[in-house]
């Protein structure tokens, strides 16, 4: 833990001392990190597929990007085109390999019995996209958009908001 006096810029070090679980005689003692204080807002994201490994043909995979505000204030939104307007928020996207289908259910959608893409923010409000090439573009509610990945489009979650409105320790999650 940093300490909550520290300034911006001020580093600490540590030693992470790693010790084999097959082996407890095996431990390397020698692997520095450097942490780094900052007074700016720090987003981190971490991506995960359920199931994980290798997959059947036509296997259901739910990739799950969530992430939380470390940094030491508020995350600013910035612009993002979305139907041809601008909105102003955080932009979680993930481009969609060659080859993978997906398949959009919205939650709260009347027609479906579960969604397959779900969000949630620690402020501001969720809006789901996706981008073929042609710019950002909403997921209509009750839609069944299917769409097939080239290696350029994408999907994605903007938690919209505006000024200072993401605040720190505030977490997110975006799953389809």
């Amino acid at each position: 833990v940093i300490p909550s006096g520290a300034t911006s810029g001020q580093n600490g070090n540590l030693n992470l001392v790693g010790t084999s679980q097959g082996n407890a005689g095996v431990v390397d003692n020698n692997n520095w990190a450097r942490a780094v204080a900052t007074a700016r807002a720090a987003l981190t994201a971490f991506k995960a597929a359920t199931p994980s490994g290798s997959v059947a043909p036509g296997t259901t995979i739910t990739y799950t990007i969530s992430g939380a505000n470390t940094g030491g204030s508020a995350a600013y939104g910035y612009p993002v085109t979305v139907d041809g307007t601008s909105q102003t928020g955080i932009l979680i996207e993930d481009v969609i390999p060659n080859g993978l289908q997906v398949q959009v259910v919205l939650p709260g959608d009347q027609n479906a019995n579960q969604p397959t893409i779900t969000g949630s923010a620690g402020a501001g409000t969720i809006r789901y996209l996706y981008n073929t090439g042609s710019g950002w573009v909403s997921i209509p509610q009750n839609s069944n958009l299917s769409f097939t990945g080239d290696g350029t489009t994408k999907i994605g979650m903007l938690i919209e908001g505006s000024g200072a409105f993401f605040p720190q320790g505030a977490q997110y999650t975006f799953s389809f």
